[in-house]
């Protein structure tokens, strides 16, 4: 799975504000931030270092932002799909969705 899961040079010190927006073949499908998720950055590193010691340059991955899964919009990616995930100052990441 060499291919998912990309992660590009990107300081943030505002974790708490970030608005992230998905489009799939050029239609707006999800508008979501992290002040909408179920816990704050904050709390989810808290949790994790409960039980794990946390290093500096490590990601910690949380998950979906409520409205963005295809169980929510209901429908799925296909082949042929272009998905376009833009998140405010950070920066923009495309794919084409192939079989």
């Amino acid at each position: 799975m060499s291919s998912t899961a990309a992660a590009g040079p990107a300081l943030i010190d505002r974790l708490d504000r970030l608005t992230a927006t998905v489009t799939i073949n050029g239609e707006t499908v999800a508008r979501t931030g992290t002040r909408d998720a179920r816990y704050s950055v904050a709390q989810a590193i808290a949790h994790v270092s409960c039980g794990e010691q946390l290093y500096p340059g490590e990601l910690l991955a949380t998950g979906t932002l409520p409205g963005g899964s295809g169980m929510e919009l209901g429908r799925w990616l296909a082949p042929g799909d272009h998905l376009r995930l833009e998140i405010d100052g950070i920066g923009i990441i495309e794919h084409d969705i192939q079989k």
